[in-house]
């Protein structure tokens, strides 16, 4: 999944149905590679406009203890 998550950030093009058996022979179903490719790409494109905009998370999310 992991190896997956990092394809889909690096080089969303290289992903290939390979990756998806891949995926499916340990277990996921297709909700979940849905699932992993949906949250993998919203991570990304949140941290890309916070990057981009130089955005800093405020103080209270900091005493989170995150």
């Amino acid at each position: 999944m992991l190896d997956f998550a990092v394809r889909v950030t690096q080089t969303p093009s290289a992903c290939k149905e390979v990756d998806l058996e891949n995926l499916r022979g340990v277990g996921f179903t297709d909700e979940g590679i849905l699932h992993i490719t949906e949250l993998t790409a919203i991570f990304n494109f949140n941290g890309r406009v916070a990057n981009a905009l130089g955005l800093m998370p405020n103080p209270e999310y900091h005493r989170l203890g995150r």
